[in-house]
């Protein structure tokens, strides 16, 4: 009788133990980032003659879980040049333009460019 006791005991206790593991396992999410967004860096002006620079900008990133992160490493961002103008990699003309950046060809932004006359 004490036996049966004791392997009662130790079943409900290894069920009880499978249970919580079980429970905990299921709370886990993982965070992605869902979108992201770009301004020209606070003091930046562009003038014809400058070269293209991605510092300028701030890019934020905002995850699954709502938070929003400014984004420090831009490895997976590609920016699209196409209508800025550029010659040997300076701006060329005066005018508003616009630069697409794109995040591991899924995510997308524009932001606008003003370069000036010197």
């Amino acid at each position: 009788m004490k036996k049966l006791i004791i392997v009662l005991f130790i079943v409900a206790l290894v069920t009880v133990s499978a249970v919580a593991l079980t429970a905990c396992g299921d709370k886990e999410e993982t965070v992605t980032v869902t979108s992201i967004s770009a301004k020209v860096g606070s003091g930046n002006v562009f003038y014809v003659g400058d070269s293209f620079d991605t510092t300028k900008f701030t890019i934020t990133a905002t995850k699954s879980d709502d938070t929003k992160v400014t984004v420090s490493n831009t490895n997976g961002f590609f920016y699209d040049k196409s209508d800025l103008h550029l010659v040997n990699g300076k701006y060329s003309v005066a005018g508003t333009f616009t630069l697409r950046i794109v995040y591991l060809d899924r995510l997308e932004t524009t932001v606008e460019i003003t370069v000036n006359n010197k």
